[in-house]
């Protein structure tokens, strides 16, 4: 109720007699009671109210003067009220409470008048006067008009101070001792109110300068006799300074309530937690008794109240008399609130009603203060002093309407001063969840503190405050962490424990605690969406990116100290190394060894969470000795007792086992010890105290140890035996020692750690062994005593520490941050509450529908891929769409209970509310989803597959579901009775248009794995998202939908599209390939529907997305195995081109690919049907010219050379090459964009991609194709009707030509090179015109391409006369010698090949072409021939005929003797055009085959005998003689005389050399042999039969020729060759005895002339 504006209030205006009428009425009334009522024995009341009522009879006629002396006399009305109040009787006591509340409301008693006679306000005696009628056993009426007076007074009047405070407390004590619950109910109702109005009035006061109220005195409190002057007590009232003695029952009233809050504020401002349990119960405010009588204090001396005089410097600083009147009202609740209670209070108690009445009013209070309260440092500091040590008391306590109380103040402690308690806030959970997690908690409790989590879930704000403040802090717990995993504890663990916890309290309690998990992610959201609105309405602050920096930072940080820790605790070192490597210690490389010692000192020493045995085993090894000194330094044992210092001490870490570390841990504490209390302690040195301290050690091993109960435990006297002379050979005073040693017999040192195990686990046995409510109530009693101790003790550590400063999260990021932490417990929470098929109700599932929601947005929104994808596969499994892996296991392993298996997959009302959902999300949240698509999709697709298979029966009755349906079967009827529309299906995939650039890539690329499960669900055994493939037959719904959503998304921008194709491209292949026919003809003409409308986009240049987008029918060609699949393809592809070609750009590409490939698969015809109409002209339409202009002229001509590749139609392929052709004219012709209006073609990048692939395409026909029609048609127009016809060959320039013979010519021969000879057709026809044409070309631009002159004679020598090096195996003693071989360097280095020993001729046919092809190429280019291109046909010819055979087949001699006649022929054809030294190499050459053969011929006898190699022979020999000849008989020119003179010298050798030979042969001159060949020649003395018979014509031969020299040679050389005829006289042969007969006529001639 809103107070009245009371200090505005004055007199009643005279004016009006309204005013005097009502002072009639009830004043007058009242005294008449009162008289009526009053007996004999109250004559003072009688005569007082006699005398007031003839005071107002005598001026009943003036109402002026009656209201004029209320107003001056106001003592002489309230004075006969005064005394019949205090009769205690109750007829007379309620008229006059009735009187005064109504003099009180009318405004006739001035709250600033003074009391005649006394130094107290008029307003402060009435106040007295109205508590002083209060009875616990009064009428109730007077007590209820008690409380409406004192109502009033508050609500009237201004009142403060003890005034103030008695009408509380009053009114307070009513509540508590009425026994009308009406009253009970009024007096509370009343004290809310007046505390509204208290605080109300303090908020409603400006702050003034604060002003310490030094010597100043309130309401409670007496001046001195000797005071003359006025002591200001508010700004407008002043009270006389005349001390008299007030009433005793008004003080003993007073004081009740507010004489500890004095002596508080005198004697000690900071409350001493510590001295809390002893102090006595008198100390807090008086509490009536069931019986009526009040329990006073003393009052205090004079010398209290000099000391409250005197205590200015302690005292609170208050702005004004309201804002004091509120403090110590709020003070003196909380002392009430931990006044203690009886051990079982009853529900009666006073003590308890005390109790819950101060905390409720505590509660309002704080849920109705203002900012003032809010935020004055003394109303905070109270707050923290003695509020929060109330709550420790009550927030422990079993009693559950308490333990409500105050949970509901720390809620709103959290909600309006959490900035101010940051450490307060962090115990008070940290005990709250304590209380939750404990096993011996009520219920009711457990209920209360998930009601506080609630509440904090629910306020975004102080979540993320929370969040910030402690889970991102280095030192504080991670409170957020906590109240989640707290929360899903009691979802996933908590048990019903018979009556201690029903089953029906545990589903209560988890329902409780997944729908807080759930109000936190739904203020994780409001959270999210009010920033980002505040960040789409204004501009991003700096400060908010660097306190999102700051506060990660902080959290990494600590979450690098928590895995440190781990690290630690389980090897030191490890975890020593891991906190210098992330920063937390510094790195001992880079500073100093001292400051790394101290830096893990303190890490050591102030770190929780490092487990004490480890510390101990650290510090106690030799290498860690600097920092087990530093580590003790950190502590002081000065002014401890040697005991409790070395308790502590090993309190800070476990005492390692080794004997070594434990001596340098006691020396360094002695030593430390000594130096803190130095002389003070009973050791006379640090020795001392080291030895004793090893001594206690020992003792509490020997007292303590189970190992040593078999024997007799240490005594007291052993114990000072061990230590005599210790003490710098002196003892330790014996009584020290008794004192030490029961210290530790009573008291074990050991660590709190293990104080703490032992008794959680004697609790725990405790509670297994008896599980009963009241074993249950009387250990949650010990743990809240325990718990209160420590949390005591944590106020008192806090207290010592500055206050952290309080952060508000104000950065969107900190969600995230959260999420991560945490979100695993939510997951696994929500996923236990789905996967039980029971529940109380259905809140349970859609708490949990609704957490999934909330946090796929959460994780959705950030990009959180593994978590968003974990809470998307449970609403997923939930829907019942899909069976996971380890369900289908399960399912196949249980075999016995068929009817429970078909019941877990039928699908309920939760379940259709799941899918419900999932459409809802994928509708919302669709650009955040990413790869959690394809779970979502996957679900679709089920669902529809659901939907479609209806059974019949279910059309005919639909309520009623057969037993004979399968689980499917019934979910199918399910979803329809549900009403799922298929709209809402297809709005997922209508709005794919919709979504972001990213978020439709995902989309497909899902969709495409969706529907690749759906068309292979046998090939497909797990589903793209990890599932159990349960499609019973291929499907092509998600096919259909993403040829929808590709139409949905055709416009988008083409980098985009880009990326959808390459998913979608895929998928087209693969379902193009299908084994079903049906599936892969639809997905063709899905493609090529999809294909139209995307080529009816335009396309810039020099893009390629139509190549990519057409590519699948590339590979679908390519892949598939079906005819009918490959035909559809190319007839799809020729529709595009007839319907859409004037858009065609980068698409060309492909399309001819996709033809090229058609003319290898089975359907070149109908591929090579729309490739001759794309290179033919039809009217308007020239597709060849959209072709080029596309830069596609190149994929034309391979497309082309593929049909004339190909072997099902002759026809095709002769075409083709005619195609090919006419892409070559239309390069001359300038038809090409490329390269139009160019005279010369280059090697130029531009011109040889157009040239090379037709040239190399003839080529390979030419070389590779088995049919000789085909290939003699491929050689005539590569080289007749292109590369010969001087239209196009004219404009090639030298380097073009050098491509085109290295890179097109040669390669047709490559195949002999490699010795793969073909057939003979190919040697004999294709060969055979492929050489001489090239040569032809050669020839016809020699001057032009001359330079490929050795490439050519290297083509016909080597490709044409297969060669080989010779086996390394061949002993060398058959390796004839070349002693012919010629040795001069400069024809070694002519040479185009080296010299190699040939195996055999593999073809004497090609032998023959290429013997032919020579002869050629040489009478054609013969006279254009400079000295180096003879050297090396000169070198040729030498390396042909050259080349020594070790067997001689009748092959390779018909080839050498080829070649001698060749050699022959060219010597004589091309003698005009050779200089001297070429017919030197040449005769050479047969003169070394002449030789090579006669060696071989003159070892044959008989059937050995080689009829080629003596032709050969002979022949070379031949000759060699008609060449010398020749040059012997020419003189005419110089060059003639130089060849005379070499001629003769050759014509002599060979004529001696042969001659010679054959008498050698006919045996007159003996063979010049080597002894090896001794014996053969023995039995061989005459050659071979027909090497003799083909000698004779040579013989003669010679013989003629030395008849025809001139008589000077004749004369000249008659000296050398005479004994030669003579010897051949001896021969038996006529034909050479008859030339002989002329020569000796010619030599006779000679001799007679002379």
């Amino acid at each position: 109720m809103m107070f009245s504006n009371f200090f505005k209030r004055s007199v009643p205006s005279p004016t009006t007699s309204g005013t005097t009428q009502a002072m009639n009425v009830f004043y007058i009334t009242s005294i008449e009671k009162i008289i009526k009522n009053a007996q004999k024995r109250y004559p003072e009341l009688r005569t007082a109210c006699n005398d007031i009522l003839e005071s107002i009879k005598k001026m009943e006629k003036n109402e002026t003067d009656v209201l004029r002396d209320i107003s001056e006399n106001p003592n002489k009305y309230v004075r006969p009220l005064e005394l019949a109040c205090a009769t205690k009787k109750s007829i007379i006591v309620e008229p006059a409470l009735d009187c005064l509340h109504k003099l009180m409301a009318y405004g006739y008693i001035d709250s600033k008048v003074q009391y005649e006679g006394k130094s107290d306000l008029l307003i402060d005696v009435v106040i007295a006067t109205i508590a002083n009628c209060f009875d616990p056993t009064q009428d109730d009426n007077v007590q209820l008009q008690i409380i409406k007076a004192l109502l009033t007074a508050v609500t009237s009047c201004d009142i403060h101070g003890r005034s103030l405070r008695l009408t509380v407390k009053t009114c307070f004590n009513i509540h508590l001792v009425s026994k009308n619950e009406v009253n009970r109910k009024t007096a509370q109702a009343t004290l809310n109110q007046m505390l509204n109005i208290i605080f109300q009035r303090m908020e409603s006061k400006p702050p003034k300068s604060k002003l310490q109220e030094n010597g100043t005195h309130n309401n409670d409190t007496i001046s001195s006799p000797s005071q003359d002057s006025p002591i200001k007590q508010d700004a407008n009232t002043t009270i006389p300074a005349e001390k008299k003695p007030t009433q005793e029952y008004i003080d003993e009233i007073v004081d009740c309530l507010m004489d500890e809050v004095a002596q508080q504020i005198l004697e000690q401002q900071q409350y001493d937690l510590e001295n809390e349990e002893d102090e006595d119960d008198n100390d807090t405010p008086n509490t009536p008794t069931t019986g009526g009588q009040k329990t006073t204090r003393h009052k205090r001396t004079e010398s209290g109240d000099e000391m409250d005089g005197n205590s200015s410097s302690t005292a609170p600083i208050f702005d004004n008399q309201y804002q004091k009147d509120a403090f110590f009202i709020f003070r003196a609740l909380c002392r009430l609130a931990m006044k203690a209670l009886p051990k079982n209070p009853t529900p009666e108690s006073i003590e308890l009603k005390s109790r819950l009445l101060s905390l409720e009013l505590i509660h309002n209070v704080l849920e109705n203060s203002g900012p003032v309260f809010q935020t004055t440092e003394t109303f905070i500091a109270d707050i923290k002093q003695f509020l929060c040590l109330s709550l420790i008391r009550n927030c422990m306590s079993p009693v559950p309407a308490i333990f409500s109380l105050s949970l509901s103040i720390f809620k709103s402690l959290i909600k309006y001063f959490k900035i101010h308690l940051k450490n307060e806030i962090s115990i008070f959970l940290t005990n709250f969840l304590r209380i939750l997690h404990s096993e011996n908690s009520t219920y009711h409790h457990k209920m209360l503190v998930i009601q506080v989590l609630n509440f904090i879930c629910n306020d975004p704000q102080t979540l993320l405050d929370i969040f910030v403040n402690y889970d991102c802090s280095l030192d504080a717990l991670n409170l957020y962490e906590q109240i989640v995993s707290e929360l899903s504890n009691v979802v996933v663990n908590l048990q019903a424990e018979g009556e201690w916890l029903t089953y029906s309290q545990e589903m209560k309690l988890k329902g409780a605690s997944l729908s807080s998990m759930v109000s936190l992610l739904e203020s994780l959201v409001k959270w999210m969406s009010e920033k980002q609105n505040e960040t789409d309405s204004k501009s991003i602050q700096i400060e908010d990116s660097s306190e999102a920096e700051r506060f990660e930072k902080a959290r990494s940080l600590k979450i690098g100290l928590k895995e440190g820790i781990k690290l630690f605790n389980r090897k030191p070192s490890k975890g020593v190394k891991y906190m210098v490597d992330i920063g937390h210690l510094p790195d001992p490389e880079k500073v100093g060894r001292a400051e790394y010692v101290q830096a893990v000192a303190k890490f050591l020493y102030k770190t929780d969470g490092l487990a004490k045995k480890m510390i101990g085993e650290f510090v106690g090894e030799l290498e860690n000795l600097d920092i087990l000194h530093a580590f003790t330094d950190l502590q002081s044992f000065e002014g401890k007792a040697f005991d409790v210092a070395l308790r502590d001490y090993l309190n800070t870490f476990r005492l390692p086992g080794e004997g070594q570390q434990i001596d340098r841990v006691v020396q360094k504490f002695a030593e430390r010890y000594f130096k803190d209390n130095g002389k003070s302690t009973s050791f006379a040195n640090a020795d001392a105290c080291y030895v004793f301290t090893y001594s206690v050690i020992m003792l509490n091993t020997e007292l303590h140890n189970p190992a040593f109960a078999f024997r007799e435990r240490m005594t007291l006297d052993q114990f000072i035996a061990n230590n005599t002379k210790i003490n710098d050979g002196g003892d330790i005073d014996h009584k020290y020692q008794e004192l030490i040693y029961n210290s530790i017999k009573n008291n074990e040192i050991k660590l709190k750690d293990d104080d703490i195990v032992a008794v959680d686990t004697d609790k725990q046995a405790q509670v297994n062994a008896q599980q009963n409510p009241r074993k249950k109530r009387m250990l949650f009693s010990l743990e809240s005593e325990k718990l209160e101790k420590e949390t005591k003790s944590l106020f008192k550590t806090s207290k010592s520490q500055d206050e952290d400063q309080f952060f508000t999260a104000s950065d969107i990021s900190h969600v995230k941050t959260m999420m991560e932490a945490t979100w695993e417990l939510f997951k696994e929470s929500i996923k236990i509450t789905l996967e039980k098929d029971k529940a109380p109700d259905g809140r349970a599932h859609d708490n949990c529908l609704r957490g999934l929601e909330y946090a796929i947005h959460i994780t959705a929104r950030f990009d959180m891929g593994s978590e968003r994808l974990a809470f998307v596969q449970t609403l997923c499994h939930f829907t019942k769409l899909t069976i996971s892996e380890k369900d289908y296991e399960a399912q196949n392993q249980d075999h016995q209970n068929q009817d429970l298996i078909k019941s877990k997959y039928i699908m309920q009302e939760r379940h259709i509310k799941a899918i419900k959902l999932l459409l809802k999300i994928a509708d919302i949240e669709g650009n955040f989803l990413k790869d959690s698509w394809a779970n979502i999709l996957e679900c679709v697709s089920q669902l529809e597959r659901l939907q479609s298979d209806v059974p019949q029966a279910s059309k005919k009755r639909m309520s009623k579901v057969s037993s004979e349906l399968t689980p499917e079967q019934v979910n199918s009827q399910t979803i329809m009775n549900n009403s799922i529309d298929h709209l809402v299906i297809d709005k997922i995939f209508v709005k794919s248009g919709e979504l972001s650039d990213d978020a439709i890539e995902s989309f497909v690329k899902s969709l495409c794995g969706v529907s690749n499960d759906e068309i292979n669900p046998k090939a497909n055994r797990m589903t793209c998202t990890g599932n159990i493939n349960i499609n019973p037959t291929p499907r092509t719904f998600s096919l259909q939908k993403l040829i929808e959503v590709a139409h949905y998304n055709i416009n988008r921008i083409k980098i985009v599209w880009s990326k959808l194709w390459v998913h979608m491209g895929k998928h087209f292949i693969t379902v193009g390939t299908h084994d079903d026919q049906t599936i892969a003809m639809n997905a063709i003409d899905s493609l090529r529907q999809l294909s139209m409308k995307f080529l009816e986009q335009d396309e810039l240049a020099n893009y390629h997305f139509q190549r990519d987008f057409l590519k699948p029918f590339l590979q679908i060609i390519q892949q598939s195995n079906k005819g009918s699949i490959r035909s559809l393809t190319v007839e799809c592809v020729g529709q595009m081109i007839l319907g859409r070609y004037y858009n065609i750009k980068s698409g060309w590409k492909t399309i001819l690919q996709i033809f090229s490939q058609s003319a290898t698969c089975g359907v070149t015809e109908e591929g090579f049907k729309y490739v001759s109409t794309l290179m033919k002209e039809n009217g308007d339409v020239n597709y060849f010219n959209q072709i080029q202009q596309n830069e596609s002229f190149v994929d034309c001509v391979l497309c082309l050379t593929s049909f004339a590749r190909n072997l099902s139609s002759m026809s095709i392929a002769l075409d083709a090459i005619s195609l090919l052709k006419l892409c070559a004219m239309h390069i001359v012709n300038n038809n090409v964009d490329a390269i139009k209006d160019v005279k010369i073609y280059t090697d130029d990048e531009v011109h040889f991609k157009l040239w090379f692939p037709i040239l190399t395409g003839l080529s390979r026909l030419i070389s590779d194709d088995r049919r000789e029609e085909v290939r003699t048609n491929a050689v005539k127009t590569l080289f007749e009707d292109i590369l010969i016809n001087r239209e196009i060959g004219d404009r090639f320039s030298a380097k073009l030509w050098e491509v085109v013979f290295t890179g097109v010519l040669f390669p047709i021969f490559d195949e002999i090179k490699q010795a793969n000879i073909m057939d003979d057709t190919w040697i004999n026809s294709t060969c055979r015109k492929a050489l001489s044409l090239m040569v032809t070309l050669f020839s016809q631009y020699f001057d032009t391409i001359k330079f490929l002159f050795k490439d050519i004679l290297k083509l016909i020598g080597e490709h044409c006369f297969f060669k080989a090096e010779e086996d390394n195996n061949n002993d060398k003693s058959s390796q004839p010698t070349q002693e012919g071989s010629s040795t001069n360097e400069t024809e070694k280095t002519a040479v185009v090949a080296p010299i190699v020993v040939e195996k055999k001729i593999k073809n004497e046919k090609l032998a023959e072409i290429g013997i032919e092809t020579l002869k050629q190429f040489i009478h054609l280019c013969g006279e254009k021939f400079d000295s180096d291109n003879w050297d090396c046909i000169c070198n040729e010819f030498n390396n042909l005929l050259t080349i020594n055979l070790k067997l001689k087949s009748p092959i390779d001699s018909r080839i050498r003797l080829k070649l001698v006649q060749t050699t022959n022929d060219v010597i004589f054809s091309q003698y005009d055009n050779m200089q001297l030294s070429h017919v030197e190499k040449l005769l050479g050459s047969l003169l070394e085959c002449h030789r090579i053969a006669a060696d071989f011929n003159v070892k044959q006898k008989g059937p050995t005998e080689n009829d080629c190699e003596i032709e050969i022979e002979m022949t070379s020999l031949t000759s060699y003689l008609n060449v010398c000849s020749k040059m012997f008989s020419e003189a005419s020119t110089e060059e003639q005389k130089k060849r005379e003179k070499v001629g003769e010298v050759l014509i002599i050798e060979i004529c001696e050399r042969s001659l010679q030979r054959y008498l050698q042969h006919i045996g007159i001159v003996p063979y010049e042999i080597d002894p090896v060949e001794v014996d053969i020649q023995q039995d061989t003395v005459l050659c071979g039969q027909k090497l003799m018979n083909a000698l004779i014509p040579t013989i003669v031969l010679i013989l003629e020729v030395c008849l025809s020299f001139s008589e000077e040679q004749f004369t000249k050389y008659l000296s050398k060759f005479y004994p030669i005829f003579t010897k051949l006289m001896l021969t038996q042969h006529r034909e050479i005895r008859f030339i002989l007969v002329d020569i000796f006529n010619r030599i006779g001639k000679k001799v007679t002339q002379q």
